[in-house]
């Protein structure tokens, strides 16, 4: 018994230093865990403010493309071969691939609401004028073939006509909507 009350504060020390040491571990382990995440969401951060500047490039390029497309339709006021291959090339120019990317990474969830949707719609209309110039297209070969006019066809370009002027116009609100914003603004989506 004496042995063991002489190895008492011994047991005592020991104890404390184990929880001490087990404490001063987690609190460690703590503050990397916190460090690790600064750290990816800086990076995070940066990465969507270069992808954001390619999507409003991307975008501004576009719109350009938009209003060249346009331009071509008021060239000829009915459907034609030519002409709706002159309209598949002008549209074969819009590009997607930037804003692919950002979805691809996940962080349009970290842009403010208003911009992530005014991105979505604006690509979902620019994609929508490519499906109505394919079908446009299609629509041509099938009116030639089955009736020897383009009367089917007009009616694609005449909606391709006003459905333009209704991108361009969104594209320029996106536009205007995005430029006034910045990326990582969406406090509440980052804390989320």
């Amino acid at each position: 018994m004496a042995e063991l009350l002489h190895r008492w504060p011994d047991f005592i020390i020991t104890f404390f230093g184990v929880m001490g040491g087990a404490a001063a571990g987690w609190w460690i382990s703590q503050w990397e865990v916190r460090q690790s995440k600064k750290q990816r969401d800086k990076a995070d951060l940066e990465r969507l403010r270069v992808l954001y500047k390619r999507v409003k490039l991307e975008l501004r390029d576009n719109n350009n493309t938009i209003a060249r497309l346009i331009e071509i339709l008021e060239e000829s006021g009915s459907a034609r071969e030519d002409h709706w291959r002159w309209v598949s090339a002008v549209l074969g120019r819009i590009s997607t691939r930037a804003y692919d990317d950002l979805l691809q990474t996940g962080l349009q969830c970290r842009l403010p609401p208003g911009v992530e949707d005014a991105l979505y719609s604006s690509y979902s209309m620019l994609l929508g004028a490519k499906h109505i110039a394919s079908e446009g297209e299609a629509a041509l070969q099938f009116s030639y073939g089955h009736r020897g006019d383009a009367h089917g066809a007009d009616i694609y370009l005449d909606n391709l006509r006003t459905y333009s002027q209704t991108v361009r116009d969104h594209l320029q609100w996106a536009m205007e909507r995005i430029n006034a914003e910045s990326p990582g603004a969406n406090k509440s989506h980052e804390e989320g």
